[in-house]
């Protein structure tokens, strides 16, 4: 499509004018949620092909294995000493919880009163099936039609779930392999106990590294 494009020209007050492009794209995969996620992801893209000097095409798959392969090395220096952290240290216990039967709107209540930015959904054994976020919600309030939609036919599949004893630099990879933002700690029955945020991981690297 680039190459099609910059072999036509226009004419400009007397003038040839050459047309060059630069896009971002991003492949469908599973762990993407929904169609405003995908753009977000192929904006990404763009960007950083527009940072490289334009007139060129960066898929985010490529530009996610060139961020994992120019990693911080003081950072890959640390994972050593993450190995003494376990998930069960850097989890947070304080998590929102709910069935798979249940809807945005009859969970809309509480999950603004948990101050949280997503939440745990379980079936009726109580183990995690899946999660919703604020996305989740705000896209259901928007199409109104969505908002009696049961949790299960809308909430995200593809969670990063981790034993108490997972140590904390197996967590941090994990997570630099996906775009998910937390992850959730389950028991040996796959019940939710807590989520466990980026954030608490620069926090412990932060540390270790006396930044």
């Amino acid at each position: 499509l680039r190459s099609r494009i910059a072999s036509r020209s226009a004419d400009v007050i007397g003038a040839k004018m050459m047309v060059r492009t630069t896009m971002g794209v991003s492949p469908l995969l599973g762990h993407c949620e929904n169609l405003t996620a995908l753009l977000e992801q192929a904006d990404r893209a763009l960007l950083a092909a527009k940072s490289e000097g334009r007139d060129r095409t960066q898929s985010y798959s490529s530009l996610q294995r060139q961020q994992l392969q120019t990693c911080d090395l003081s950072v890959e220096s640390h994972l050593t000493g993450l190995k003494g952290t376990t998930a069960d240290k850097l989890m947070t216990t304080s998590i929102a919880i709910y069935g798979e039967q249940e809807s945005f709107r009859t969970s809309l209540a509480s999950f603004l009163a948990s101050n949280a930015d997503s939440a745990c959904v379980v079936n009726q054994n109580q183990q995690l099936v899946g999660m919703v976020s604020e996305r989740d919600y705000l896209n259901a309030m928007a199409s109104r039609k969505e908002l009696d939609t049961p949790l299960r036919d809308l909430m995200n599949c593809n969670i990063a779930r981790f034993t108490p004893d997972t140590t904390a630099d197996q967590i941090w990879q994990t997570l630099q392999r996906t775009p998910m933002l937390r992850s959730v700690v389950v028991d040996e029955n796959g019940v939710p106990l807590g989520m466990i945020e980026r954030r608490a991981l620069l926090s412990l690297l932060r540390d270790i590294g006396n930044i």
